[in-house]
């Protein structure tokens, strides 16, 4: 059985679809973090367990960003090739600091930055709380990690693996 070409109706739907889930996320992933950072300020937890609720929240974000990356290549790639097809235009991004800056890139920053802010949470418990300095380092140290994870992987997005 041969592949046929999706039906143009078929590509611009799947491409909605994916669009709307990535815009669902980017305003749920916001939202629901500020409101957990508020209430683990609010509620008082120990350094520990803020470090645990913390470390929770900013691998999640960061697993659904992962996730949210395949999407932004599907969209790429639906994108693409209707405009090959002559189908739509191709979007032009507007630009800041001489950096491109569209929905991709937005998605980026978002996730990136509710990253950081979840990984400092335990430092900013520690120091209002009074705790010693081992446990404001165990608050960076964790928020430093899943900082350069993340980092990293904004680093490597649009790279491709060598010989593809």
């Amino acid at each position: 059985m041969e592949d046929r070409p999706a039906a143009p109706d078929q590509l611009f739907e799947t491409w909605r679809a994916t669009d709307e889930i990535s815009f669902n996320l980017l305003r749920l992933i916001p939202l629901v973090s500020a409101t957990g950072i508020g209430v683990v300020a609010q509620v008082g937890l120990p350094v520990p367990m803020s470090v645990f609720v913390s470390a929770f929240a900013a691998v999640l974000t960061f697993a659904l960003y992962q996730w949210e990356r395949r999407n932004i290549a599907t969209c790429n790639t639906l994108r693409d090739r209707l405009v090959g097809a002559g189908l739509v235009p191709r979007p032009r991004k507007p630009t800041l600091l001489g950096r491109e800056i569209g929905k991709t890139e937005a998605e980026h920053v978002v996730y990136v930055t509710t990253i950081v802010a979840w990984s400092i949470l335990p430092g900013f418990v520690a120091r209002h709380d009074g705790t010693g300095w081992s446990s404001l380092a165990i608050g960076y140290a964790v928020a430093v990690g899943v900082t350069l994870a993340a980092a990293c992987t904004w680093l490597a997005v649009g790279k491709k693996p060598a010989g593809a």
